[in-house]
């Protein structure tokens, strides 16, 4: 099942022109994948894959509207997108429900490689690890 996090705005990620500075959304993202490993109630897995090594290969990132400074904190729905050998994906959606409707403000996906930090190599995922994984997808809803 998709997880559903919120991350509350900084002052801060405003930029010259009044909105969230579009490179605070990697900020985001990583917060969001670092909730959902967090999140279950044997976190054991998420914390033992972040342990053992995971680094980002690619982001993509498409911003649909500005986002400006509110207090209400930014919605980050994200799910496992894929699964392989070496690699995952993890997609999102990021919504500001700040105004009467939920507005979609960006979807992003984040491919990540597990590493062996011991040798800095890439390895390939665990069954568990993969099992663990599993869990967060795929997306059911738009909300």
């Amino acid at each position: 099942m998709a997880f559903s996090t919120l991350i509350p705005l900084r002052w801060g990620d405003m930029d010259a022109y009044g909105h969230v500075n579009n490179v605070v959304f990697l900020s985001y993202l990583e917060q969001a994948r670092v909730n959902a490993f967090h999140s279950t109630p044997d976190d054991r897995s998420g914390a033992a894959l972040l342990k053992e090594g995971v680094v980002v290969v690619e982001h993509t990132i498409r911003y649909r509207r500005q986002l400006p400074y509110s207090s209400v904190p930014l919605r980050i729905v994200c799910w496992t997108d894929e699964i392989k050998s070496a690699t995952y994906t993890t997609a999102y959606k990021l919504w500001n429900d700040a105004g009467e409707e939920p507005e979609l403000v960006a979807t992003a996906k984040t491919l990540l490689a597990p590493v062996d930090f011991a040798t800095g190599r890439p390895r390939r995922l665990t069954p568990e690890e993969r099992t663990f994984l599993g869990r967060f997808g795929p997306e059911e809803s738009s909300h």
